[in-house]
């Protein structure tokens, strides 16, 4: 005697529909963002940015000012700077 054993087939269901509609939709309103969207609008998001580098570029410096100073004078070198040594032999493939 033989048994027939048949699995049931699933068919999609409503969720997994709403599911890939979502994700389509969110693929095609971002493409369209990036690709298709006026270009006034990045056309502003610039225009504070060129203006925050045109006041940075107008700030002066004086070096003088720094240097000058009793905090920067008082202030202590704890690391000595390295010494300057020889690099190494003139050959260094030559024999010993």
């Amino acid at each position: 005697m033989a048994f027939v054993l048949e699995e049931e087939k699933k068919g999609i269901s409503l969720f997994n529909i709403l599911i890939i509609a979502l994700v389509f939709g969110a693929l095609l309103i971002s493409c369209y963002y990036l690709f298709f969207a006026p270009v006034p609008l990045i056309d502003s998001a610039f225009k504070t940015e060129v203006q925050f580098v045109s006041e940075v570029s107008k700030i002066t410096f004086d070096p003088s000012l720094v240097t000058d100073s009793e905090v920067f004078i008082s202030l202590e070198e704890y690391v000595k700077l390295p010494e300057l040594r020889d690099p190494g032999r003139s050959n260094p493939f030559g024999s010993f």
